[in-house]
């Protein structure tokens, strides 16, 4: 089921994730941006972990990280953690890969959206996410 989007996000900083402000002011999002960065929140979001939807997130603890995930498991809970987001119409590409020696994840994405197609990397992991 989609969620419901009013069409504008506060922007957060790409590196910090903290709210970006500029002068004191809150900066919104829309169109591309906004799909982009919701994409990443919901991501990066553990299942459990919003206390206002328990069930909301990808659920890490139990798919994820765990002694021998199975690429298929894991490419459809992060293409369907994708398809959620408000206005994503298809992924068009998802590509995982986890490195075990080093302990991190990488989702690479392309979706197709109501504003055109959003793209990005989102590393997990020591350094990452």
């Amino acid at each position: 089921m989609k969620g419901f989007s009013m069409g504008y996000d506060i922007i957060l900083a790409d590196a910090t994730r903290d709210v970006f402000l500029t002068n004191g002011d809150l900066i919104l999002s829309d169109g591309l941006a906004r799909v982009r960065q919701e994409i990443g929140i919901t991501l990066r979001a553990w299942r459990g972990e919003w206390f206002l939807d328990l069930d909301f997130g990808i659920p890490y603890l139990q798919n994820v990280l765990v002694k021998e995930p199975q690429r298929v498991v894991l490419q459809s809970i992060f293409a369907a953690a994708i398809a959620s987001v408000p206005d994503v119409e298809a992924v068009e590409s998802l590509t995982t890969t986890l490195d075990r020696p080093s302990r991190t994840l990488s989702i690479v994405f392309s979706a197709r959206t109501r504003f055109g197609v959003v793209s990005d990397s989102i590393p997990f992991g020591i350094g990452g996410a």
